[in-house]
């Protein structure tokens, strides 16, 4: 997943079409990094984005 559209309303539903599609070609698991939502931040210096992912997990 890519950081660079964390700001948009959608980022949060692209990743996860993103994630569903590599775990459907075979992806056994991914690796998040602790920059998100630690030391990432958005356009209003907040670190992460708000976004709800407990729809993430399967």
């Amino acid at each position: 997943m890519t950081l660079g559209k964390w700001d948009t309303t959608n980022w949060t539903d692209e990743v996860i079409s993103k994630l569903k599609l590599d775990f459907a070609n075979g992806v056994l698991g991914i690796k998040v990094w602790k920059n998100i939502g630690m030391t990432h931040k958005d356009s209003s210096y907040r670190f992460g984005n708000g976004a709800n992912c407990s729809n993430l997990v399967a």
